[in-house]
C-alpha cells in the first residue's frame, strides 16, 4: 500500500510537472504527459473532486447513511468543510488499465481518506477507498467486507451525486 500523497500540478507547454509530498514528509517528482485532452480530464476530475468532498460532508450531516456509533454531526456543513482539505493525483495509464484518479481528503485532526476513481466517460467510477487506522501501516479498506455494508452505499451515493452535480 502506498502512502497517501498531497500533490500539485503545474502545467508547462505540453507536459505537466507533478510534485507529490508524502504524508510522511518525503517528496518525489515526476513528469506526467499532459495532452490537451489530458488537461481537460484533469480539470473535470478537479471539479468532480471538489463536489465529491462537499457532497460527502453534506451526506454525513444529513444522517441519511447512519453508521455506528450513530452519532449525529452537530457541526454545520461549512464547519465540517473547514476542518478538511483535499488534493488530487493522477496515476498514468498502464498496459493493463487506464489512468487512476485519486482524491486524498485530510482532516486537521490527522485523519485521511483516499478515494480512487476511473474515468468511466462520462461518469467517474469509484474503484477504491482507504482510510486512516490506528496502525499507519494497515489503513482501513472501506470497500472490504467488514466496512462495505456501511460505506459502499454511502460512497456510491456521494459518487453519483457528484457526477450529477457535474452534469454527468
Amino acid at each position: 500500500m502506498s502512502l497517501p500523497v498531497r500533490t500539485s500540478v503545474s502545467q508547462g507547454s505540453s507536459r505537466g510537472a507533478m510534485t507529490a509530498t508524502l504524508v510522511s514528509g518525503s517528496t518525489w517528482s515526476s513528469n506526467v504527459g499532459c495532452t490537451p485532452m489530458g488537461n481537460t480530464t484533469q480539470i473535470r476530475f478537479a471539479r468532480f473532486a471538489r463536489d465529491f468532498v462537499r457532497i460527502y460532508w453534506q451526506t454525513v450531516k444529513s444522517g441519511d447513511f447512519s453508521m455506528p456509533p450513530h452519532e449525529p454531526s452537530e457541526e454545520t456543513v461549512d464547519e465540517l468543510l473547514s476542518e478538511v482539505s483535499h488534493t488530487t493525483e493522477i496515476e498514468p495509464s498502464t498496459a493493463r488499465s487506464g489512468a487512476l484518479y485519486k482524491l486524498l481528503m485530510t482532516s486537521k485532526f490527522g485523519d485521511w481518506w483516499l478515494f480512487s476513481f476511473r474515468d468511466g466517460v462520462p461518469a467517474w467510477t469509484l474503484v477504491g477507498c482507504a482510510a486512516r487506522s490506528d496502525d499507519d501501516s494497515q489503513p482501513h479498506d472501506l470497500l472490504a467486507p467488514v466496512y462495505s455494508q456501511y460505506f459502499e452505499p454511502f460512497l456510491r451515493h456521494v459518487t453519483e451525486a457528484a457526477n450529477t452535480q457535474n452534469g454527468i
